[in-house]
């Protein structure tokens, strides 16, 4: 009887601690992001080192006008910029791009370098809401991006630099039960897709240990197609191109933050402590802190914190992971972590995720916007997994330090983790990416009135948006943003944008009103 009520005290407990967490967790959610604290020192991502040569690109004085101003400096704005300016005449439109911190020092420079969309993970469910036509507009919208960043990484001759190239993309299973469905919703999705999936099979448990190096405990594997690349270097590098490029055009201001946006007779003022700007176009390009100027879209762009590590893989892992050119999702229990590795230095696995795997502990990243601090259970599982995904025999011996690229001009932990870091995650409440003209219920703010000698080049005045890509920015955040600049100049007809573009990413008003974070938060429950 007495370990019984033990028991049940200690149930009553954590319900208790868990309904607190719950409680904490949507007020977080109905407060203001702010944004970027530029006096709080940031987790060192080791995709920043070394910095690039614009990393500190400032303004010494601030334009009063531009035709465009894009605030946020990470892949969102720099595709719509690089978008805007390749279509238009050089010299027509001016653009300038705000940016609280470092230049591309947001989640971009913090994520894994996986370009690895989603497929048939998530098609029987598009197919069942949206039919069969906007789900292989969506599937297809995904599988461009490699293509499309690769086109542009050679056209800027920057391919090299920042590492972008084709991988072998490794979905790892450990529960028969959930390798069963993904092979059925596999089924499914190549039926449906079978012009795009040649590459693309599964592979049993034998198999799977065999050919692809993995632990015994694996349940089978899915094999596919994908890419992989340094997403700090190819943004960094196409923002330096267009400096150079469009000296008196395009202007990039960092340690400049967008405090506020109001409506002025000529057009929307742009407030920064460094100066003002009118404009008749505001992208909103800042994913997780997006609603700290567009109040009306908290609770819809959810921020979470997300957390990665780099580590030196052990002394036999190049036959699991081809020194670089195979990459990795690990599915255990409900969630997953991801993984890819650098082609050059000492090969460092750049590994994330852990949060369903941190239990109720990951509900304390939703709402954080401290990506100076680490969640240590997080930490922990990135820190100790990979062994275990591998197989000890697979691992083998830890690996041994060696200076081997301008990288370690940083002193390095001498250990098999080289570095730990976080950044701020924008996850949709309603699961697609929020891509267009914002209505002015979304804004909170009146639309100016156009200004026909300065407009003429664009649509509308109007604020815009290219967010809340649920931790897939690499497969949706370039092509949103190529299909955001050719709304924001009024061309959708000419780019042919409704036959490439999906629809259901369109941000509308009746969308925002039915986007409910309480689905969101149940999602977190199961």
């Amino acid at each position: 009887m007495g370990h019984t009520v033990s028991k049940l005290r200690l149930a009553w407990k954590e319900l208790v601690r868990l309904v607190h967490i719950y409680d904490d967790v949507y007020k977080r959610l109905q407060a203001s992001p702010g944004v970027p604290d530029t006096s709080n020192p940031t987790t060192r991502s080791f995709w920043t080192v070394p910095e690039s040569p614009i990393s500190t690109h400032i303004l010494k004085e601030l334009p009063e006008y531009a035709d465009i101003v894009i605030v946020g400096s990470g892949i969102t704005g720099t595709s719509v910029a690089y978008n805007v300016l390749d279509f238009v005449p050089t010299g027509s439109l001016t653009i300038v791009m705000l940016e609280a911190r470092e230049a591309c020092s947001g989640a971009t420079a913090r994520n894994g370098g996986h370009i690895n969309p989603p497929l048939w993970h998530d098609y029987a469910d598009l197919k069942e809401v949206y039919g069969e036509k906007e789900a292989k507009t969506i599937m297809q919208f995904r599988l461009a991006h490699l293509r499309e960043m690769m086109s542009v990484a050679a056209s800027e001759s920057i391919a090299g630099h920042c590492q972008i190239r084709e991988v072998e993309t490794v979905d790892v299973y450990f529960d028969d039960a959930r390798f069963g469905a993904a092979k059925e919703a596999f089924k499914l999705w190549q039926t449906d897709m079978s012009a795009d999936n040649d590459s693309f099979y599964p592979v049993e448990k034998e198999n799977a240990i065999k050919d692809f190096g993995l632990a015994n405990e694996v349940a089978g594997c899915i094999i596919g197609a994908a890419g992989a690349v340094h997403p700090y270097r190819f943004v960094t590098s196409i923002l330096s191109n267009l400096l150079k490029r469009h000296p008196d055009h395009f202007f990039l201001s960092t340690h400049t933050p967008c405090t506020d946006v109001h409506t002025s007779a000529r057009g929307y003022t742009v407030v920064t402590p460094r100066g003002m700007i009118t404009t008749p176009h505001v992208v909103h390009a800042t994913n997780g802190w997006a609603s700290h100027l567009l109040e009306p879209l908290r609770a819809k762009i959810v921020p979470i914190r997300g957390n990665m590590t780099a580590q030196r893989p052990g002394q036999s892992l190049a036959r699991s992971t081809r020194d670089g050119y195979r990459a990795h999702i690990f599915y255990r229990d409900q969630g997953y972590d991801y993984l890819t590795q650098l082609p050059d230095g000492e090969h460092e696995l750049m590994f994330g995720g852990g949060f369903a795997q941190a239990n109720k502990n990951g509900l304390s990243e939703i709402a954080d916007m401290d990506d100076g601090s680490l969640n240590w259970g997080i930490t922990n599982n990135l820190g100790g997994a990979l062994p275990l995904y591998f197989g000890p025999s697979n691992w083998g011996a830890e690996a041994v330090p060696s200076k081997s690229s301008d990288r370690d001009e940083v002193d390095w932990p001498q250990g098999r983790m080289k570095a730990f870091w976080t950044g701020i995650l924008g996850i949709s409440v309603d699961g697609r990416p929020w891509v267009g003209r914002l209505p002015p219920r979304s804004t909170g703010r009146r639309r100016p009135l156009p200004l026909p000698d300065k407009s003429r080049l664009t649509s509308v005045p109007s604020e815009w948006i290219s967010a809340g890509y649920s931790g897939e920015g690499m497969p949706h955040a370039w092509m949103s943003g190529k299909g955001l600049a050719y709304m924001v100049l009024g061309v959708e007809k000419e780019t042919c944008l409704s036959e490439w573009f999906p629809q259901s990413f369109i941000v509308s008003e009746q969308r925002r009103r039915k986007a409910k974070v309480e689905d969101l938060l149940d999602r977190f429950r199961k």
